[in-house]
């Protein structure tokens, strides 16, 4: 079955769909039924976006940025990400930045939004669990994924303080990036 053959029968599945939404509002009554009709309206509404964005992006040849796919309609907060492993460089999910702290307790959480990467917001994000601590945390440790070519951008930074840089000489970003 090729692309053309699925919106099709995506539409008439739409169809279908409008059809049964209109017989539940004519004879919808309890609760229940308003909720299974708030329920169909976000189904059809989603359906139509993927189905859109299919008609875009195949028929059309158009380039469809991820942030505007719909990539499940029944998790729409998932995104498409790089991992940067080998064997998985792309998932799907929903990224999430963990601080712990060195008993191994969740000391902050962030869930990015669906456009951002890691390396946009963990400075910002380190420095708010820094203020929440009164500025007593000395040490960071961070995956080599936040290398970074200016060593100041570093999240070690928002820990560390831009003065006091001897922490970072062990910093993957240091070796790396011969700072």
């Amino acid at each position: 079955m090729d692309y053309w053959q699925i919106l099709v029968l995506a539409a008439v599945r739409l169809g279908r769909a409008a059809k049964l939404q209109k017989r539940l509002k004519r004879h919808a009554s309890g609760i229940e039924l308003i909720a299974m009709d708030a329920e169909l309206v976000n189904f059809i509404e989603k359906t139509r976006h993927v189905r859109g964005t299919a008609r875009r992006r195949v028929l059309q040849g158009e380039h469809v940025p991820n942030s505007e796919k719909l990539f499940s309609i029944f998790e729409p907060h998932t995104q498409l990400y790089k991992r940067g492993k080998a064997a998985k460089p792309m998932q799907f999910g929903r990224q999430v930045l963990i601080y712990e702290d060195g008993a191994g307790f969740i000391a902050h959480a962030y869930l990015l939004p669906r456009d951002k990467d890691d390396r946009d917001v963990v400075v910002k994000q380190t420095r708010i669990v820094q203020k929440r601590h009164q500025g007593r945390i000395r040490r960071g440790s961070f995956d080599r994924g936040f290398q970074l070519t200016a060593h100041h951008q570093h999240p070690a930074h928002a820990v560390a303080g831009h003065r006091n840089c001897r922490m970072l000489r062990r910093c993957c970003c240091f070796r790396r990036f011969g700072v």
